[in-house]
């Protein structure tokens, strides 16, 4: 997003890989993600983009 909070696309990826030697969790791994923490990233910010809101602390694994 830029600063005016206008989203914009560098890829569309319609099969993005998990797995820990795939670039996605090589990048959240170098920006200090552990796997757990992406994947609760990712969850926390489709479940704010559906309901508004963020996933309640303790909900998630």
């Amino acid at each position: 997003m830029d600063r005016s909070g206008q989203p914009f696309v560098l890829e569309i990826n319609f099969s993005p890989s998990l797995d820990d030697i795939h670039s996605y969790v090589r990048a959240a791994t170098t920006g200090g993600y552990s796997f757990s923490d992406l994947i609760n990233r990712i969850l926390n910010l489709a479940h704010a983009r559906y309901f508004g809101i963020g996933i309640p602390n303790g909900e998630h694994a």
